[in-house]
């Protein structure tokens, strides 16, 4: 459901005076990662997110790549 969210294409009207849904989506994985208790059952979604995470360093959206540069993060760490 999450990773749904953040691959959907962000709206023309994105810009940083908008909360978006893909941010904060991203901003959820990123905790979830870095909680050690379910490190086991996001291996599976490693390497998607890893995808999803380089796809988002190209956004226009400022809130869009900082997001993603921590998941980056959080999710290199993990390795």
């Amino acid at each position: 459901m999450l990773l749904g969210i953040v691959s959907q294409p962000l709206l023309s009207m994105a810009d940083e005076q908008h909360d978006l849904p893909q941010v904060h989506a991203i901003n959820i994985i990123t905790a979830i990662v870095r909680e050690s208790s379910v490190a086991g059952v996001m291996s599976t979604y490693l390497d998607r997110l890893t995808v999803e995470a380089l796809k988002s360093f190209l956004s226009p959206v400022w809130a869009m790549r900082n997001a993603a540069l921590q998941l980056f993060g959080k999710r290199t760490f993990k390795l």
